[in-house]
C-alpha cells in the first residue's frame, strides 16, 4: 500500500512540477533521473515538516 502512495505522489508530483515548469521532460532521459529529482523535492518537504516540528515543541513535548 506505501509503495502505491508514494509511486501515486511521484507520479502527481512530476506532472505538477513540469506544468509550473520546474521539470522538464526533454532533459530528463530515464525514469531514475526524475526519481532522483523527485526524491530531492521529498527529502527537502521531509525536513521542513520534521523542523516545524520540532520548533512547534510537538517531540520535546512527547519525550518529556
Amino acid at each position: 500500500m506505501f509503495h502505491k502512495l508514494v509511486l501515486k505522489y511521484m507520479i502527481t508530483n512530476s506532472v505538477t512540477l513540469h506544468s509550473v515548469g520546474l521539470i522538464d521532460y526533454n532533459k530528463i532521459d530515464d525514469i531514475e533521473a526524475l526519481l532522483s529529482e523527485t526524491k530531492k523535492i521529498i527529502d527537502a518537504i521531509t525536513e521542513l515538516v520534521l523542523c516545524h516540528a520540532w520548533n512547534s515543541n510537538y517531540f520535546r513535548g512527547r519525550a518529556s
